[in-house]
């Protein structure tokens, strides 16, 4: 039996969603990955803030764009241990500055935040939300 090799040139595109789509149609002028790197559509990746393996669902509320490489990174560790609140801060305040056609952008912050403040620490939550603060006025 002959196993054929991988192709490496071949990367996985993962779960497909309207935010990565508008992303990677240049509809979301967005620079910056949650984890504060920087994005560009051939390293966008969806990041699932509650994972997959833990019960975390596919929508809006519970994604967030990243690169391919920490997406791969974090897996389903503690989001904690790798989303720092000036990071988090950077990345709404993208999203809510903008007016998309049939993409609620301030919803999107907001129903992200609460899940995002849901997984954390509480006592953790404080920080996050006046890291958030010092760019958007909720």
């Amino acid at each position: 039996m002959t196993i054929p090799k991988i192709n490496h040139a071949i990367s996985f595109t993962g779960y497909k969603h309207p935010l990565k789509t508008m992303y990677l149609r240049g509809q979301l002028p967005i620079k910056y990955g949650i984890y504060g790197e920087e994005l560009r559509p051939d390293n966008c990746s969806l990041e699932h803030i509650v994972p997959t393996s833990l019960g975390g669902k596919t929508k809006s509320s519970n994604l967030a764009l990243t690169s391919i490489k920490k997406n791969s990174i974090r897996g389903n560790k503690p989001l904690e241990d790798f989303l720092k609140p000036k990071d988090l801060a950077q990345y709404l305040h993208q999203f809510w500055k903008l007016n998309i056609k049939n993409f609620d952008c301030k919803k999107y912050v907001e129903n992200l935040t609460k899940t995002i403040f849901s997984i954390i620490p509480q006592d953790k939550v404080e920080i996050y939300k006046r890291a958030i603060k010092s760019k958007i006025k909720m």
